[in-house]
């Protein structure tokens, strides 16, 4: 079982420091393109975390995913390149954006509605915050207009998605993982 460690070098991994101890598995640490002093770090259960002090101090979003009764596994965190304000936070059961580094979220509506979801994974095109995907156990949805509608698509398989990634160069081209 993963203690949840995350820690870094900085002399080109000679030497390594822990820099936080999540307790719980980590499923993704994203750093802010703007400002690498920022990161986020997503658990398996404990919820997300992040520090704009490059590890120093840390806080949690935990208290916003309580409130918007989304339950704390994390299943996906993204930043958006053009403005990395803008977070998205992707829950088993919803899904949250903030345009002002986490001051205040908004709650996206989901098909189907979030207590049925069951997000496996979520990513946006880096270049244009406002196109959102995620996938459920059989089908792949997508907006264009920052979660105010979706498109779903039936999976080309009985398997579950796991991992999504928008390449940033050519958004056109989405990867998707499926588990096995």
């Amino acid at each position: 079982v993963s203690r949840g460690d995350l820690i870094r070098s900085e002399d080109g991994a000679t030497s390594w420091q822990t820099i936080y101890r999540a307790k719980d598995k980590i499923i993704k640490v994203v750093i802010d393109p703007s400002d690498s002093r920022t990161m986020y770090v997503a658990t398996e259960k404990n919820g997300i975390f992040y520090s704009k002090d490059s590890g120093e101090k840390w806080s949690d979003f935990n208290k916003t995913l309580r409130e918007q009764q989304l339950g704390l596994s994390v299943r996906d965190v993204a930043l958006a390149k053009s403005d990395s304000k803008i977070i998205y936070i992707a829950t088993s059961y919803g899904m949250l954006r903030s345009k002002d580094g986490g001051d205040t979220w908004d709650k996206i509506e989901l098909i189907p509605p979030e207590k049925q979801a069951a997000i496996n994974a979520m990513a946006i095109n880096a270049n244009n915050s406002d196109e959102v995907y995620y996938v459920t156990n059989t089908t792949f949805y997508r907006s264009l207009d920052g979660g105010k509608s979706w498109t779903p698509i039936k999976l080309p398989t009985s398997r579950a998605g796991a991992k999504l990634l928008v390449n940033p160069q050519s958004p056109n081209i989405v990867y998707m993982a499926f588990k096995t």
